[in-house]
């Protein structure tokens, strides 16, 4: 048996960690959101929602600045929001332990 032919796109072993959200996820947020990366109606459609919601953000967010997490909150109409001091855009990732502990006590 011959050893599969090479593939230029296959994975060598040698690659740095990829950055970013996958492909897919991407691809979906685009179908949904256009090139733009936004949708423009959404804030004004949350007061639709009825389900108790938790928005967790990074106090040092400068992606998306805590001011854009706190407008959201405010228009769902059972919502909590908690920033994460020193967290920035990802807090899951830079602060595991605190993002989880908000989460655990919004879901006691």
């Amino acid at each position: 048996m011959e050893p599969p032919a090479h593939r230029p796109d296959a994975p060598t072993g040698h690659e740095p960690p990829r950055q970013g959200p996958p492909p897919g996820q991407v691809a979906t947020m685009l179908a949904y959101t256009t090139s733009a990366m936004a949708d423009p109606q959404l804030l004004r459609r949350l007061h639709h929602v009825p389900t108790p919601t938790l928005l967790v953000w990074g106090e040092d967010d400068h992606v998306v600045p805590p001011t854009f997490g706190r407008a959201y909150a405010d228009a769902f109409p059972n919502s909590r929001f908690e920033t994460i001091p020193g967290a920035g855009h990802i807090t899951t990732r830079t602060h595991p332990k605190e993002t989880l502990a908000h989460i655990d006590a919004f879901l006691a």
